[in-house]
């Protein structure tokens, strides 16, 4: 097995190399005043073009012992640590490094984990060239998939303890990547349904990938001019996720997996400042599912911070008992489920009823509707603001959605926050100083609601010439801002 996945995942690359690069693109990239790096990154994966699959194949070896192993092995002592207990050291490195540091790392590298070690991704590559090529269905493109699944997988996962116990991790994590290399096999085998499609996390990286300093970019000038070489003709666009190359303006979609990598000559991988792309978001294909994922992105983390601190939960909870005992369901909600559908490990001293998984789910749902809720109605104010004086005729939801990637930076640092949370407390367990955690949080607090107002400023003015109304604009988003910091200001301070 291991021997034909290794055989497959380099045969798969080296076509793609050959197909994707043009033969001058492996003596010298394209200079231009945003190469340096980045170029000679793409230089060293198109010159050895065997670097890519084998770090697929470690990192889905790796991804698997992870996941698989620590089911197997009794559970950990209270004093274990990642390095004394291979269950520790599994979840060490899925929730305290991957999970947040994934996330933080889009603002220099974009979506290089997608294309570079996601091993999920290249078991769905993997299993893809042996699809069904079944045409992609219709109701498989609707832009709320991966924000419904994001929003249920995470609800589930506090379910269930996903954090602290294996069984959930496995179920979770293999879950997905069961899922993703099914469709694989049933869907076309010209590209990778899933991560385009249905990845409950393409769309918080796709949308914070607007963000990141590396990129691909099309140079539109050297593909007018390109020329194919003879025997060049009608070779298929390389790009395994559906974008059409001569017209890609976003890297959204791209999984800097390097398979356009030099493509016509034209397509190099190049810098430039973080949130650049933002900053020209009318040309940038702005989607509205996006905005909505980053209203409910910042929502959500609070939800999960506030549900295990906050008062208010405690009172949600007797307000539905008190519901369920007046309509004589009080044995009902407390009762126990299994561990698959509700956290039951009395050994640890936790069993969830029915009750806690409502509440748990209610607030966290309610959070997360409520920051979409009241986000989106600062942000329709704001674009109601500028429509009279817009420089083009364009629909209010368009305005909307272009206004709305503002709050960009925000909710990425927002969720780094709520995911950085187990980091932070094993920092501390090990001698790093409180303060210092302290202080790193409060910067984070302050950097993200500037950048995103600094980035309001400048999409306002894009979207009007009357600098009267784009500062009117801003207003509901200073208010919104700021209860966004008051909303985490307890939960770190005060609680």
């Amino acid at each position: 097995m291991k021997a034909d996945l290794k055989a497959d995942l380099k045969a798969d690359m080296d076509a793609d190399m050959n197909e994707a690069a043009h033969p001058a693109i492996l003596v010298a990239p394209e200079r231009d005043e945003d190469a340096g790096l980045a170029a000679r990154i793409e230089l060293a994966f198109l010159r050895h073009p065997r670097i890519l699959p084998g770090i697929h194949l470690f990192m889905i070896l790796f991804y698997l012992m992870l996941i698989l192993v620590p089911p197997l092995l009794p559970a950990p002592p209270e004093n274990a640590t990642p390095f004394t207990s291979f269950v520790r050291f599994s979840q060490f490195v899925f929730w305290y490094l991957w999970w947040p540091f994934v996330v933080l790392s889009m603002i220099v590298f974009g979506r290089a984990w997608c294309g570079f070690l996601c091993p999920e991704g290249a078991l769905a590559g993997w299993a893809a060239r042996f699809g069904g090529d079944r045409p992609i269905p219709r109701w498989m493109r609707w832009g709320g998939i991966p924000l419904v699944a994001f929003v249920g997988i995470t609800i589930y996962g506090q379910l269930i303890g996903v954090y602290e116990y294996p069984g959930p991790q496995l179920l979770i994590l293999g879950g997905s990547t069961a899922l993703a290399m099914t469709f694989a096999l049933i869907y076309t085998r010209r590209g990778w349904v899933w991560c385009r499609y249905l990845c409950p996390v393409s769309l918080l990286f796709g949308v914070f990938s607007r963000l990141g300093a590396m990129h691909f970019r099309v140079d539109h000038s050297r593909l007018a001019a390109w020329r194919p070489s003879p025997g060049e003709d009608g070779k298929k666009d390389p790009c395994p996720v559906f974008i059409y190359l001569p017209k890609m303006a976003t890297n959204r979609y791209c999984l800097m997996c390097f398979r356009c990598a030099g493509w016509r000559d034209s397509i190099h991988l190049r810098s430039r400042r973080p949130g650049a792309e933002l900053l020209k978001i009318n040309t940038a294909e702005p989607l509205f599912w996006e905005v909505v994922f980053l209203f409910g992105a910042i929502g959500l983390p609070l939800g999960v911070f506030h549900w295990t601190v906050n008062p208010l939960f405690q009172q949600l909870k007797q307000f539905l008992g008190g519901l369920a005992l007046a309509s004589g369901l009080g044995g009902v909600v407390g009762s126990s489920a299994p561990w698959w559908l509700l956290s039951n490990h009395p050994d640890a001293g936790e069993v969830f009823n029915l009750l806690d998984g409502i509440s748990i789910a209610t607030f966290l749902l309610g959070a997360t509707l409520l920051a979409i809720g009241f986000l989106s109605t600062l942000t329709w104010l704001s674009a109601r603001v500028v429509r009279s004086t817009f420089r083009e005729e364009t629909a209010l939801q368009e305005i909307f959605t272009r206004i709305g990637y503002l709050y960009t930076p925000l909710s990425l640092l927002s969720l780094f926050l709520g995911l950085s949370q187990l980091t932070f407390g094993y920092l501390k367990t090990v001698g790093f100083p409180g303060p210092a955690t302290d202080v790193i949080r409060g910067v984070l607090l302050v950097g993200g609601p500037l950048w995103s107002l600094h980035l309001a400023r400048r999409i306002l003015a894009l979207q009007t010439a009357d600098r009267r109304r784009a500062r009117l604009a801003l207003l509901p988003h200073l208010a919104g801002v700021a209860l966004i910091i008051a909303a985490w200001v307890p939960v770190f301070y005060l609680w």
